[in-house]
């Protein structure tokens, strides 16, 4: 009964989001305000206490639970959709990591974490391939105190699973050899410098339904765009969980990439992989070490 009314949750709050707000970016102003009023008003019924962090016309939603050990681990996940192509709804890219984090905050008010969980609901992540600057991470990221984040997870697109053989791609012609060629398995994505904390996140995400695979390459910098970039600049020990969209998802940032398309069975498994993973996350008091 719990799977699946988190099944249930998961679907109403991606259909919420990409359907009945819809596209929503800094070219449709009033989307983007609908859909941050909505997130703000999904947090403080979970019973959290959310705030605004303006920059420009607009805005991050944040909201802290706090623990009672040192140190804060940041939870976040990018709310917009993809600004340059019409009526792209952004049901994957990303729903689908809104909805987890709001399933995970809801949880976390009910559980409270070892450290303070930061909540992040990010704008313009997308409006980040015109200028880093323009996006809410980095907003955020650039105001971070010196060793006011131990960590950060970002969930993005987590909706789009295969078993088929060749439903995966990759960026390089050797990674099918090792990571193989079906899009059915959950990603932990982060740069070289923070594979030790990624291997902690590997090692939790397992055993929750999914495979599980790591991506942290020296030289890949495609793991390092948006919301993952912005805090690896700064200094902050960064984790994506995804399903590596573009490479795996056909309809990556087209019209097409609709709620009724997101497989939420696999979506609510992924979800409890990174309710562990930050588990991990805020276990210890090193995040950045094995």
């Amino acid at each position: 009964m719990a799977a699946i009314m988190a099944v249930v949750s998961l679907r109403a709050d991606a259909e919420h989001l990409a359907g009945a707000i819809g596209p929503r970016h800094p070219g449709r102003p009033e989307a983007l305000a609908a859909a941050a009023d909505w997130l703000e008003a999904r947090l403080s019924a979970s019973g959290l206490s959310p705030r605004r962090e303006p920059f420009g016309a607009m805005c991050n939603i944040l909201a802290d639970v706090h623990g009672e050990q040192p140190g804060t681990v940041l939870l976040g996940a990018h709310y917009d959709s993809v600004p340059d192509v019409a009526d792209a709804p952004g049901a994957d890219d990303n729903a689908s990591g809104v909805a987890a984090l709001l399933a995970l905050a809801a949880r976390l008010a009910t559980e409270p974490p070892s450290c303070t969980v930061r909540i992040a609901l990010f704008a313009n992540e997308e409006g980040m391939r015109w200028g880093r600057e323009r996006g809410g991470s980095w907003h955020h990221a650039c105001r971070l105190r010196p060793g006011e984040l131990r960590a950060a997870l970002i969930l993005d697109a987590l909706g789009c699973y295969d078993a088929r053989a060749g439903s995966q791609a990759w960026p390089a012609w050797w990674m099918p050899y090792v990571h193989g060629s079906r899009g059915d398995f959950l990603c932990v994505q982060a740069a070289w410098r923070d594979r030790a904390l990624a291997r902690r996140c590997l090692h939790a995400a397992q055993g929750h339904g999914l495979p599980v695979r790591g991506c942290w390459w020296p030289g890949q910098a495609w793991q390092l765009m948006g919301d993952q970039e912005s805090f690896h600049h700064h200094g902050v020990p960064v984790v994506t969980l995804s399903d590596t969209d573009r490479f795996r998802n056909p309809r990556f940032h087209k019209p097409s990439d609709r709620p009724e398309t997101l497989d939420y069975a696999s979506l609510a498994r992924a979800t409890d992989a990174a309710w562990a993973v930050l588990s991990a996350m805020t276990g210890r008091r090193d995040c950045s070490t094995a």
